[in-house]
């Protein structure tokens, strides 16, 4: 269960705060996990009190005092100054509720301590909006996952970006959260395996490229000051069955602030990837990368991995965009739910 809570700030901070929070059932199985980017909204959270001595925000813009940290805190409110992130877990787990689907919630740092359960209770994961930062943990028990068939759905962009560690505090595990970036060399344990680095996973030291994972990647230069239209490529796959999509259909303004590319052909074929489906796309001349939105099957059990490619996937407002959503999920946790026929 997903649950926002507010809380009213005191002193130099006031004003209202949010803190989210999952309510897991360690007992339960469920078709579909849904890995909501908590990391990722502590990246960017400047809410601070500087009482534990750590950072801000990863990010200098959204710092108070106009400096980027290379570790910060958890065990904080939220104050949304540099994500939407946190609206996007919102508008996903209001679609999935009023369809009655069949999920649990888990976050990075759950997955980091107990990925290793997936296979054996549940059959997809997807994971919802800007997802930018994960740990090694997790990079490792998604792939994992993905070559015992598990499904992988990732809907938004920016995914699996930046390699993460985290640490304790006061005794605390998972109360702190340390990611160097360009600065990996001032990493103690970077300097002892630069694979542990806390940078890019496409960097030299850590060399785990995303796209091994799910067919599309993420670069700096993939970032548009407003949304634009996506063009429907092919209708062929499965999941594109009562979308009403035909090929040349436009869905407007669908590509966001920040979408996926796939890298070339021989690129695919090296990381096995030669079934790879390209579904739709945007075209940016010789400016930017194309977008690309895509599916492959994962040998050796032929599980899907579906990317939406687009931050602004997450909005749902195309009906055509929310069946093809619905039927991922039906694909993706091989469940025979009754939308996948009738609408």
């Amino acid at each position: 269960m997903f649950q926002l809570t507010g809380l009213d700030a005191a002193g130099s901070e006031q004003g209202q705060r949010f803190v989210p929070f999952i309510v897991r059932d360690d007992a339960r199985q469920a078709a579909v996990l849904v890995k909501l980017g908590f990391s990722t909204d502590q990246a960017y959270n400047g809410w601070h009190d500087g009482a534990d001595g750590l950072g801000q925000s990863l990010y200098a813009h959204t710092s108070k005092d106009g400096r980027k940290a290379l570790k910060i805190s958890l065990l904080r409110p939220h104050d949304f100054g540099g994500t939407a992130s946190l609206d996007h877990l919102i508008h996903m787990d209001g679609f999935l509720d009023r369809h009655g689907l069949d999920v649990t919630y888990t976050t990075g740092a759950d997955i980091d301590a107990r990925g290793v359960l997936i296979p054996s209770r549940n059959r997809a994961v997807l994971f919802v909006g800007h997802d930018e930062y994960w740990s090694k943990n997790e990079r490792d028990y998604i792939d994992a996952a993905r070559g015992s068939g598990v499904s992988l759905i990732f809907w938004g962009a920016n995914q699996c970006y930046r390699q993460v560690r985290y640490e304790e505090y006061l005794g605390m595990p998972y109360a702190v959260m340390a990611c160097f970036k360009e600065s990996w060399a001032q990493d103690p344990v970077a300097k002892a395996n630069p694979r542990l680095a806390t940078t890019e996973f496409r960097s030299a030291q850590v060399d785990r490229l995303e796209w091994h994972m799910i067919g599309t990647y993420f670069h700096p230069n993939n970032q548009l000051g407003s949304s634009v239209d996506m063009r429907i490529e092919s209708v062929a796959d499965v999941v594109m069955q009562g979308t009403d999509f035909k090929v040349g259909d436009v869905v407007p303004k669908i590509v966001g602030y920040q979408y996926h590319t796939i890298p070339m052909p021989y690129q695919l074929t090296y990381a096995g990837l030669t079934n790879l489906t390209v579904l739709a796309g945007a075209e940016f001349g010789t400016a930017k990368p194309p977008m690309r939105m895509t599916i492959y099957r994962a040998s050796p059990h032929n599980n899907a991995v579906f990317s939406a490619s687009t931050i602004d996937s997450v909005k749902l407002e195309h009906p055509g965009m929310q069946r093809l959503l619905l039927n991922v999920l039906a694909e993706a946790s091989q469940s025979s739910y009754s939308w996948r026929t009738s609408r």
